[in-house]
């Protein structure tokens, strides 16, 4: 999960949600812009549930196309996936890690979107069968 598996969602009670960045938010508590401060808009809210954003992820996947579309792909995804881990949908977790391994190895040229809501699909299938 790289650099967010050290943020635990019991400590980051606000998640970020915007065309930067989507996860925990590893921010202190909100300041003024003076002082270092580059926040121009607070973006942060509560912690969405797990089936939004596995909704809004598989909305993503339409852009995952490109080098950099599926960059924030993957970085949505391992967001989702601590969303998952947090909410111990156990399942969820290793199918979104598997998605991410895949198109972590999958060769640069194909597009992936296809396969990608195929995976989202089962995903949330799965999950609300279960749930």
């Amino acid at each position: 999960m790289g650099a967010q598996a050290n943020v635990s969602l019991s400590i980051a009670a606000t998640w970020v949600d915007n065309a930067h960045y989507f996860g925990p938010d590893r921010r202190r508590a909100f300041h003024s812009v003076v002082g270092k401060e580059r926040r121009v808009v607070n973006s942060a809210s509560g912690v969405p549930s797990l089936w939004s954003a596995l909704r809004k992820l598989r909305f993503h996947a339409l852009d995952a196309y490109g080098q950099a579309g599926v960059a924030a792909f993957v970085a949505r995804t391992k967001s989702v996936a601590l969303l998952a881990e947090e909410n111990q949908e156990i399942e969820i977790l290793e199918d979104l890690t598997h998605l991410v391994f895949k198109l972590s190895m999958s060769p640069t040229g194909q597009d992936p979107r296809a396969e990608i809501l195929r995976q989202l699909d089962s995903v949330c299938t799965r999950g609300s069968a279960a749930g």
